[in-house]
């Protein structure tokens, strides 16, 4: 298996300051006549919210529950879940200040007002790449669609809030979401990487029950 490269950052870049060029003038006549519900604006705040406590709250209560019952497969997902959502964070960051692209309240004042003031560039949204990290972080670790369609429907709603609030473009969300699922895909297979490199050597001198009934070989059991 090789590293993910560099070619999958330089993928989302190219995909996000290719979205920069749209015209940001009909984009926002989109946004003031067709994507803004002001009964919806609360419901939009804790959406957008929810993001933060989400994307962090995951790889805590994997390490929790990989703790707790001596999992390693949960532990290595918590160290890949952290790993997704400290790289899509570092990127959307380096992405906003290379595009420098204004809040739609920023560049037609009186035209767009938003919900809130946020002090950043717009591009990309960062809330969207999060969600989307999160979200495809779950269906690559446990490939379930009671999960992945939950966390999906999770992740879109985010996109739309932050449209909804007023604070980004359709473009804004379109790259967050590319970027937050390239680069959790991207973590994911590095994060298999790291660990077939390592051999799969077991965290835990105990294995759990799950991990007993996977040990079939003399090989297996040599780790123990």
């Amino acid at each position: 298996m090789k590293i993910p490269s560099t070619r999958y950052i330089i993928t989302c870049l190219c995909l996000c300051l290719s979205l920069n060029v749209i015209s940001q003038s009909k984009e926002a006549v989109f946004v003031r006549n067709n994507a803004r519900i002001s009964s919806l604006h609360t419901t939009s705040e804790v959406f957008s919210t929810s993001v933060y406590f989400v994307s962090l709250g995951l790889p805590v209560a994997q390490a929790i529950a990989g703790g707790v019952m001596h999992d390693d497969e949960q532990i290595r997902y918590a160290v890949g879940s952290l790993a997704a959502v400290g790289i899509t964070f570092g990127l959307k960051e380096g992405i906003k200040h290379i595009a420098q692209r204004q809040r739609p309240y920023e560049r037609y004042p009186g035209y767009i007002e938003p919900y809130y003031h946020p002090d950043s560039y717009s591009m990309p949204s960062g809330h969207t790449a999060l969600a989307f990290n999160t979200a495809t972080t779950l269906t690559l670790q446990y490939r379930r669609w009671y999960i992945s369609v939950p966390a999906y429907l999770w992740a879109t709603a985010v996109g739309y809030s932050r449209i909804n609030l007023g604070v980004h473009y359709p473009t804004d969300v379109l790259a967050g979401a590319a970027l937050g699922a390239l680069s959790a895909w991207a973590t994911y297979e590095l994060n298999k990487f790291i660990w077939d490199k390592t051999g799969n050597k077991p965290i835990f001198k105990n294995p759990s029950r799950k991990q007993r009934r996977q040990l079939t070989t003399p090989e297996d059991m040599a780790w123990y």
